[in-house]
């Protein structure tokens, strides 16, 4: 699954989860996934994820549908693979922040 969107309480769409369900080879060292102008309803939505996993990286470059305003708020959980050991920071803006759990 490349994308889902989660809804509030009377429907209206409220988040979208990036890659919430990719399968654990796609994201093995030297891969990536993309996609581009993906419909949602937010609007259309383009990113790529770019596997390091040698040197402990995977780099997520979002752009964001017009409706999430131009940002992309994130606590994390959607940023690392599900095997990860463990996320130590995140990107954005090129800013890095400590990731909280």
């Amino acid at each position: 699954m490349l994308v889902s969107e989660g809804l509030a309480a009377d429907g209206t769409p409220q988040t979208l989860n990036l890659a919430p369900a990719t399968p654990q080879q796609w994201l093995s060292d030297g891969q990536n996934v993309s996609v581009g102008n993906l419909p949602t309803d937010f609007g259309p939505l383009t990113y790529s994820i770019v596997s390091q996993l040698s040197h402990a990286n995977v780099t997520a470059t979002v752009t964001p549908p017009a409706a999430a305003g131009g940002s992309v708020p994130t606590d994390g959980r959607a940023a690392a693979p599900a095997y990860a050991s463990r996320l130590s920071a995140l990107l954005g803006h090129g800013q890095r922040r400590d990731a909280q759990f």
